[in-house]
């Protein structure tokens, strides 16, 4: 009994580590942004980076703005025309505002590589105060089995507009009160010296 489980075992065994396991893959990325408190008309420059830290190529890597194509970056923003740049290893080449739209394919990336996307974004004029300045970038899962998965990989970079400080205004103190309010307040603070001396004596 016990050969035949033991035999039982080992061929399980032997036949999960023949049988490939689907896992899902994923890769070092995220989204910077130079600024996190900021004020209106502020020029953001993002960079967002991927780096292959698999062991297999991905190809393509393609990615896109806002989060499932429904929005593109914060409503606070407006993206500054022309201002995107790619770079994979020693390649530097401007991208065409269509990845706005499109998404923007860049190409194979061999495990180890690292590409960067980097873009301009202004703080619009009528931001509200302490506004929550959120924009998205995303790369799509194109390394899945299932060819109609539509999976992403989103990454957020955050800033605050500045909000005006609200406080109490307090009236304004002439040079007289000054001295005579400093010098009550080292006459008490010899009497509590003094007090607390002579409670202990």
């Amino acid at each position: 009994m016990k050969l035949k489980v033991l035999a039982l075992t080992t061929l399980f065994a032997f036949t999960a580590a023949a049988t490939p396991v689907a896992a899902d893959v994923t890769l070092d990325a995220g989204l910077s942004v130079n600024k996190t408190q900021v004020e209106r008309g502020d020029t953001l420059n993002y960079t967002f980076k991927v780096v292959n830290t698999t062991d297999i190529v991905i190809d393509p890597v393609f990615v896109a703005p806002g989060m499932n194509g429904d929005h593109v970056f914060s409503p606070y923003v407006d993206y500054v025309t022309g201002s995107t740049v790619a770079t994979k290893g020693a390649s530097t080449v401007n991208v065409t505002d269509a990845w706005l739209t499109d998404g923007l394919n860049l190409g194979k990336l061999n495990p180890g590589q690292e590409v960067s996307v980097a873009f301009k974004a202004v703080v619009r004029e009528d931001a509200p105060d302490n506004a929550f300045i959120e924009s998205v970038v995303q790369i799509k899962k194109t390394w899945l089995e299932d060819p109609e998965a539509n999976e992403w990989i989103q990454c957020a970079a955050v800033s605050t507009l500045k909000g005006e400080v609200l406080g109490e205004v307090l009236p304004e103190t002439g040079t007289e009160d000054v001295i005579a309010t400093s010098l009550l307040l080292g006459y008490f603070g010899i009497l509590l010296r003094k007090l607390k001396l002579t409670r202990y004596l």
